[in-house]
């Protein structure tokens, strides 16, 4: 969640208004809401907030007040190929940077506004704490349009078999690439015979 902290109410007196509305659709659409100043932690603030990006499954950012940090929150999450939903208050909404107002907004009045509102955008956006699966059923017709049989189950097993080769230890030297499936990139060596 992506708003001014609770002690900013002199820069926006709609923050419990805010919090009241975003809490009760993240809350009803099964989902956990995190307050990262309500947080007692012992790091850097920015830091903390980067990392609870990175690990959140969707991000709210609400705009009311403008405040450039939730536009660069956002923007981060975006990065991160993260949803993001957009939320503003009428009122304010006049004030959105132009860069994003075509983006699709969740435009509230009140905390019960955008609690319901929120919460149809969540659930259609399938961010619900127990997502919909789509299961789609393809069926697939022989060139002549006849049907194919009916699915068989099997092991994998009974479809592939392993088929092991030895390949020699080089001779020389050789260079050796690796592709790290954690995220941690590629890299290549050198590796000498012994």
């Amino acid at each position: 969640m992506s708003l001014l902290y609770a002690d900013e109410k002199e820069k926006c007196k709609d923050v419990d208004e805010i919090r009241k509305g975003i809490s009760k659709a993240v809350s009803d659409s099964g989902n956990e809401i995190y307050f990262l100043d309500l947080d007692a932690h012992n790091e850097n603030i920015f830091n903390k907030m980067m990392t609870e990006i990175v690990g959140c499954k969707f991000l709210i950012a609400d705009f009311t007040s403008q405040n450039t940090g939730v536009y660069y929150e956002a923007g981060y999450a975006k990065v991160l190929v993260k949803t993001v939903i957009y939320t503003c208050k009428n009122s304010d909404f006049g004030n959105v940077h132009f860069d994003i107002k075509q983006t699709q907004f969740v435009v509230w009045n009140n905390a019960e506004d955008l609690a319901e509102k929120l919460l149809d955008q969540i659930e259609k956006s399938n961010l619900g704490g127990c997502m919909r699966m789509h299961v789609l059923k393809l069926r697939f017709k022989a060139d002549d349009g006849t049907e194919f049989p009916e699915w068989k189950e099997k092991n994998i097993s009974e479809i592939l078999s392993a088929n092991k080769m030895s390949i020699p230890k080089p001779t020389n030297g050789y260079e050796r690439l690796e592709i790290r499936s954690h995220g941690k990139g590629t890299f290549h060596e050198y590796v000498p015979t012994e």
